[in-house]
C-alpha cells in the first residue's frame, strides 16, 4: 500500500490505456487499449484508486468556482484555500479534486493539449469569476486574456518535425493554391 506523504504533489495522470478493460467514469463507455485516458485519484470502495475518464469527459466534468469558505487545500501545492480564491475542480462521478491557481495550470494543461477542439473558454464557471480571478486563471492556463480564451495559445509540435499550427495552416493554403487549376 502506497500513501502520499504530506505536501506531495498530486496531479491527474494522462496516459495511453494499457488494456481495453477500463471504463470512463464520465460517459460510461469503455476506453480502448492505447487510447488516451485521464486518471484521477478518488476514494472508491474503501480505498484510494485511480478512476479513468476520456480526456474530453474529464474536461467536460471540470469546473471553476470561488472557494466559499476557508476550507480545503490545493491537491498540487497543499496550500489552503482562502475564502474567495479561484479553484478548479476535477471531477470523477461524485469525487472532486480541487486545485488552486498555482497548481491548476500543471494539472489541466496536459489534458487541454490532449483534446484538440476544447477551448479554455468552454470550462464551466470561467465566465462567472470576477475579473481578477479570471485573469489569474487564464494566466495559469497559458492564455493571455479573455479575447484569446477560445483559442489554444500553445503551439502543437508534430513528432516528425517542429512545425507550429500556423505554419501547417499556411502550408495547406499554399498547397490549395498550387492544386487549383489556372484560369
Amino acid at each position: 500500500r502506497v500513501l502520499l506523504a504530506p505536501g506531495t504533489m498530486s496531479f491527474p495522470k494522462l496516459e495511453r490505456a494499457k488494456t481495453g478493460r477500463s471504463t470512463c467514469r464520465g460517459c460510461g463507455e469503455g476506453i480502448a487499449a492505447d487510447e488516451m485516458r485521464v486518471g484521477i485519484e478518488a476514494f472508491v470502495a474503501g480505498r484510494v484508486a485511480d478512476t479513468w475518464q476520456h480526456p474530453r469527459c474529464a474536461l467536460n466534468a471540470c469546473f471553476l468556482e470561488v472557494a466559499p469558505a476557508k476550507r480545503g487545500k490545493c491537491k498540487a501545492t497543499d496550500e489552503p484555500f482562502a475564502k474567495g480564491d479561484a479553484r478548479l475542480a476535477l471531477c470523477s462521478k461524485d469525487h472532486k479534486t480541487f486545485y488552486g491557481v498555482k497548481g491548476m495550470g500543471d494539472a489541466l494543461r496536459p489534458i487541454l493539449d490532449a483534446v484538440d477542439d476544447f477551448a479554455v473558454s468552454n470550462i464551466t464557471g470561467l465566465a462567472d469569476l470576477d475579473d481578477e480571478n479570471r485573469a489569474a486563471v487564464l494566466a495559469a492556463l497559458g492564455v493571455d486574456d479573455d479575447a484569446n480564451a477560445g483559442a489554444k495559445k500553445r503551439a502543437r509540435r508534430s513528432s516528425a518535425a517542429n512545425v507550429s499550427v500556423a505554419e501547417v495552416k499556411l502550408g495547406k493554403a499554399e498547397v490549395k493554391a498550387e492544386a487549383s487549376p489556372a484560369t
